[in-house]
């Protein structure tokens, strides 16, 4: 994660989890700033059909409080 650009702000993190799904997890992130959040999808990830995926949610943007955790949970879906 970055803000502008500036070097590189708290400290990410992918794990696999169960159900086939994955999460990123990032801490140690400024509090009280706004962040937008979206998940970026590789253009070569495609569907059977070739299209690209959709993305849900759409792009947010959230302000973190001290000692404060969110979670946005992404679909992505074919046709």
């Amino acid at each position: 994660m970055t803000e502008g650009n500036s070097a590189a702000l708290g400290a990410g993190e992918v794990k696999r989890s169960r159900k086939n799904t994955c999460s990123f997890t990032v801490a140690g992130l400024p509090d009280g700033s706004d962040l937008k959040v979206e998940l970026v999808v590789d253009p070569s990830l495609k569907c059977a059909s070739g299209a690209a995926p959709t993305v849900s949610p759409e792009p947010t943007t959230m302000n973190i409080a001290r000692f404060q955790a969110k979670v946005i949970s992404y679909k992505l879906a074919c046709g």
